[in-house]
């Protein structure tokens, strides 16, 4: 019964992760048709999300410092009902200011629930936690392969509105659903225990000062550069090609399933190879791909090695969680924490840079800058791994 319990829990949080991408994805493949009918720059438009990311990075400082406050179960469950609820009102095409506080919103309850996912799941699966991060962010993946397809098909027949509130309302569902299986865990007050501010912080401050973590922090905020310009600019730049939406959602999908399939992948690998080799020889791979996929003129050149680039670099961020966890056993939640916390880093200084850039010259040379931060991931990687050793 314990078992059949635990697999639920697995099950909801790997779903809810599923539509949380696949929303995710969404916006990067909505991102045109949004900056259209606002009459927006891609500058301009492109504060949207680094908005959004940076209420996320707000929100993860907080859970990081209050975690042990509160039942996270309760506020998880709450952050993804509240996220999901956000993103049905922008179909509707509110005013832009309400528009911008409708991201401001999505961005604390998108990085509440990012933040808990991972201490959440390293509760339930217990010793077979790095099989169960990995699955959940392949999970992750496969959302976001779908998610541009199937979002460019309910566009073309039913608009802005139909994507939003369909995709979102079935997300919904799922959230419902956690709120069942984790209804054990609801009985317990929302306050947990009174620990004061300066314990949690002692905590962070115990796990930086492990050898390596730093490392796992830089990698982070680089891939996160990459990742993040990738997912919001990828579907625009291939649509201008040829003015044709439908093409920029499958640069994407293929953009998702080389991820999904590198992390599939990773589920192995992370046992066998040290997570320094991992991002090493992920990383220089991914590089060249992505420079070829945005200097090659063929669309299908274009398309093809931008799924290449992302199956040797999609497992980076898996392989980052479990090289922190791994670097400070004792204080997963807090090592998970910052690896989140620093993803938001790059995804909301970065990116905003590539739209500047694309805005004033053009949209592929400037994601040719994303491979700079994808570059440097090799360096502090070498570093990771004399800082971890050679025996995991």
């Amino acid at each position: 019964m314990h078992k059949e319990r635990s697999f639920l829990k697995i099950l909801s949080l790997d779903m809810l992760m599923l539509c949380y991408s696949f929303n995710v994805s969404l916006i990067g493949q909505m991102f045109a048709p949004i900056k259209d009918a606002y009459f927006l720059t891609l500058s301009q438009a492109s504060m949207l999300p680094a908005l959004q990311n940076m209420s996320g990075f707000i929100a993860v400082i907080l859970v990081i410092l209050l975690m042990d406050f509160f039942n996270i179960h309760k506020i998880i469950a709450v952050a993804v009902s509240l996220y999901f609820c956000a993103f049905c009102i922008i179909g509707f095409l509110p005013p832009l200011f309400a528009l911008f506080i409708v991201f401001s919103i999505m961005g604390i309850s998108g990085g509440t629930f990012d933040s808990l996912t991972n201490p959440v799941m390293l509760g339930i699966a217990g010793r077979k936690y790095e099989k169960h991060i990995n699955l959940m962010q392949m999970f992750f993946a496969m959302g976001a392969v779908i998610g541009p397809i199937i979002s460019q098909w309910i566009y073309t027949h039913l608009g802005i509105k139909g994507v939003f509130t369909i995709t979102g309302a079935f997300a919904l569902i799922w959230a419902v659903s956690l709120n069942v299986t984790f209804r054990e865990h609801f009985k317990h007050a929302l306050v947990k225990q009174r620990l004061s501010v300066l314990h949690c912080l002692s905590e962070v401050k115990r796990v930086y000062k492990k050898a390596g973590i730093v490392q796992t922090v830089i990698i982070t905020i680089l891939h996160a550069c990459w990742q993040f310009s990738a997912m919001l600019y990828i579907s625009t730049a291939i649509s201008s090609v040829n003015n044709d939406y439908s093409q920029g959602a499958v640069a994407l999908s293929i953009f998702f399933l080389g991820m999904m399939l590198s992390r599939l992948l990773n589920v192995k690998l992370a046992s066998r190879y040290h997570q320094g080799i991992i991002l090493i020889f992920g990383s220089a791979a991914g590089v060249v791909f992505w420079v070829l996929a945005m200097l090659l003129p063929g669309l299908t050149a274009k398309i093809i090695f931008i799924g290449l680039s992302s199956l040797f670099c999609g497992s980076n961020f898996p392989a980052v969680i479990t090289a922190a966890v791994k670097i400070a056993p004792n204080n997963a939640a807090a090592a998970s924490g910052n690896i989140i916390l620093s993803s938001f880093i790059g995804a909301f200084t970065f990116p905003p840079i590539v739209g500047y850039v694309g805005s004033l010259i053009d949209l592929n040379f400037a994601l040719i800058l994303a491979a700079i931060p994808l570059a440097l991931i090799i360096v502090f990687a070498m570093q990771l791994y004399r800082k971890m050793g050679k025996v995991q």
